[in-house]
């Protein structure tokens, strides 16, 4: 697989034995670090097992995206 400008792909490990609900929503940024994103995307749920990984993936609908960032929240 291979990674356009615009694609996301961050990995979260868990190192908590029980699971964990959370939420998350991806923002996008330019090259001079500005969001190019004006409306937020929508939570995302998922669940971490324990001492498990999982890969969070995400594509920008907009070219200018060159960044990003994850925020997170529980459920």
């Amino acid at each position: 697989y291979t990674l356009s400008l615009h694609d996301a792909l961050p990995i979260l490990n868990s190192d908590y034995k029980g699971d964990q609900h959370i939420l998350y929503r991806f923002y996008w940024y330019d090259d001079a670090g500005l969001e190019v994103n004006l409306k937020q995307g929508p939570w995302k749920q998922a669940i971490v097992r324990g001492f498990e990984s999982i890969s969070l993936s995400e594509v920008s609908v907009n070219p200018k995206a060159t960044q990003f960032r994850v925020q997170f929240r529980e459920q």
